[in-house]
């Protein structure tokens, strides 16, 4: 983080502190990670990219098992958005991971129910 702090202006405007968290996430320093997201938030105007900064701090808590944590972030994706599957697949991820299959394969299917060609969905709803 040093190199690109040095190199680059990862403090710098909202695209440098996203790149700062994607390097945090991708070098697994999490709660760093959720910090420089958490920063980028507070930046961001545009809902594609609030949208977009939900999924990635729903994904960090859901791979830390802090499932209520990443619900919250996947629901706050969703408002943004109810067309995109990905915050309903991840929240369906949630519930399976928290032993409650019967809401994620509610969630699941209904994906499926708005668009039956959903790949991933279909290969979640086998896993159950």
């Amino acid at each position: 983080m040093k190199l690109l702090a040095d190199k680059g202006m990862v403090n710098e405007g909202i695209g440098g502190i996203l790149f700062r968290a994607t390097a945090e996430r991708l070098a697994k320093r999490y709660t760093a990670s959720i910090g420089s997201y958490r920063r980028a938030l507070a930046e961001a105007r545009d809902d594609r990219l609030k949208r977009m900064i939900y999924l990635n701090l729903g994904r960090i808590y859901f791979h830390q098992s802090l499932y209520k944590e990443s619900l919250e972030q996947f629901s706050q994706a969703l408002a943004l958005d109810d067309k995109d599957p990905a915050p309903r697949i991840w929240m369906g991820k949630n519930y399976k991971a928290m032993g409650d299959k019967e809401k994620a394969r509610m969630i699941w299917s209904e994906i499926l129910t708005n668009d039956s060609t959903n790949a991933e969905a279909k290969e979640l709803l086998k896993s159950l």
